[in-house]
């Protein structure tokens, strides 16, 4: 379970604080990077965390977009939801999103 440590997130979810135009968040990479370093953890640390070699930690810091598995596994470890920085953008952007309770 994610704790309430997504200060980064709650306070600016979108960087560049413009939801009417909002079609991508900034990039996730850069997020990810400025949380860990908020939280004094390191590079070294996050990839011990994933299982990884820190040339990928850089790696992710430079991507744009990132895949659902592992932005969970980041979010987990981090204890910060970057997915609400997308859920804040399709929202901004007028849109709603679907409810999943109804189509399953």
């Amino acid at each position: 379970m994610l704790n309430n440590q997504d200060s980064l997130i709650s306070e600016n979810p979108l960087p560049h604080n413009k939801p009417s135009n909002c079609s991508y968040p900034a990039n996730i990479g850069r997020l990810i990077e400025a949380e860990l370093h908020r939280q004094g953890r390191t590079v070294t640390w996050l990839s011990r965390q994933l299982h990884c070699n820190r040339r990928n930690i850089y790696d992710i810091f430079e991507r744009q977009s990132l895949d659902s598995e592992l932005l969970f596994r980041i979010s987990r470890v981090l204890g910060t939801d970057f997915f609400k920085i997308f859920s804040h953008c399709f929202i901004a952007a007028g849109d709603s999103l679907p409810d999943y309770d109804k189509t399953m």
